[in-house]
């Protein structure tokens, strides 16, 4: 009788194979999830050590430790409030602040907010709070320097994080001063 090449694959030797293979596979998924699990626990150890070198930053020498975590929540309250719940918040400021400086709204538009999302269409969740957006085009009728200026304090008195999106000026008539502007710009918000 002529052996064949196979004939090493006895019972055992599959029964040995096949507990081998399993026993790999068990520990590579093992190996992974464990890996997977501290490298989280290393992004969450980084956090902590940001967060305490921001406490020992923000304390001067002679305060206690509860003082310069008082400052650093006064930080965060001051963050947060950058990002207002409600969209009309912003709407408002914008036109009363035209308004002050004596700049002629033609229109103000504003889309439906929308969820805001990464680059992984994974939505933005901050504290418990979802990110949105929120569109608005604006038509004013204003002097360059009333543009600059408006622009000037929009930045440092809006209560949300915003990006002007598209600023167009174009001068009404010759001879005169003033401009018809479309500004749009995009509100972030967390609610």
């Amino acid at each position: 009788m002529k052996k064949t090449g196979m004939s090493f694959l006895t019972p055992k030797v599959i029964i040995a194979i096949t507990v081998l293979v399993a026993w790999s596979a068990a520990c590579f998924f093992v190996c992974w999830g464990a890996k997977k699990q501290v490298s989280r626990l290393r992004s969450e150890l980084a956090e902590v050590e940001s967060q305490i070198r921001q406490v020992e930053r923000i304390m001067h020498e002679g305060e206690t430790i509860s003082q310069g975590v008082f400052l650093l929540e006064e930080r965060a309250r001051v963050c947060d409030a950058r990002f207002p719940q409600k969209e009309m918040d912003g709407l408002d400021l914008l036109s009363d602040l035209a308004r002050k400086l004596g700049i002629e709204i033609i229109s103000l538009q504003s889309q439906p907010k929308t969820l805001y999302l990464e680059k992984n269409n994974q939505k933005v969740e901050l504290d418990g709070k979802t990110g949105y957006q929120l569109s608005v085009s604006m038509t004013l009728r204003a002097s360059y320097r009333e543009v600059i200026k408006y622009l000037g304090e929009l930045k440092g008195c809006m209560p949300a994080f915003h990006t002007i999106e598209k600023l167009r000026m174009i001068r009404d008539l010759p001879g005169t001063t003033k401009l018809n502007v479309t500004l749009e710009l995009k509100f972030y918000l967390l609610s």
